[in-house]
């Protein structure tokens, strides 16, 4: 058995304790999984928020930035693709507002709202990358950056921006 196999194999194993992505997009479906399994893979219920947000601040912006920006990378690619797909601060408030959630799994919030605990944003892909937020029920609230390859999607960068 190759090494992709029992890697698929493994993957398949954790994924089937937890709810699948169901978007209409397998590759958004296929990122939104890779999250979960990392981040909470037996987790029961999903929450797939709003599309993620590369933000770009203006240069005189007096607060601390938080979540994903243009100066987020250190790789030069990196940068390039998510300079290309940036929304101006003020526009990346105004689409905070009207964020459509789909809830899979049985609701597990503590405060009664009907959401999970386990938060994924929908992708946001720029050439052959993908951005995806996410809020886990350890608490830890980051993103990742996926690469295309031939292989799929593998893993350029993890964001740690804090806990809630």
């Amino acid at each position: 058995m190759t090494r992709r196999h029992i890697l698929l194999s493994v993957t398949f194993m954790l994924i089937g304790c937890t709810p699948s992505a169901d978007t209409d997009d397998g590759d958004a479906n296929r990122l939104v999984d890779q999250v979960v399994v990392r981040e909470a893979p037996f987790h029961q219920c999903l929450e797939i928020g709003g599309r993620t947000s590369v933000v770009e601040y203006p240069a005189d912006y007096p607060g601390p930035v938080l979540g994903l920006h243009t100066d987020s990378f250190d790789d030069e690619e990196l940068e390039l693709a998510a300079r290309a797909v940036a929304v101006p601060l003020d526009e990346a408030l105004r689409s905070e507002t009207a964020v459509r959630v789909r809830v899979i799994g049985e609701p597990d919030a503590v405060d009664g709202s009907a959401s999970c605990a386990l938060k994924v944003g929908y992708p946001l892909f720029s050439r052959d990358y993908a951005f995806v937020e996410f809020s886990a029920p350890s608490g830890t609230i980051g993103a990742y950056v996926f690469e295309r390859s031939f292989w799929g999607w593998r893993v350029a960068e993890r964001f740690h921006f804090g806990f809630w």
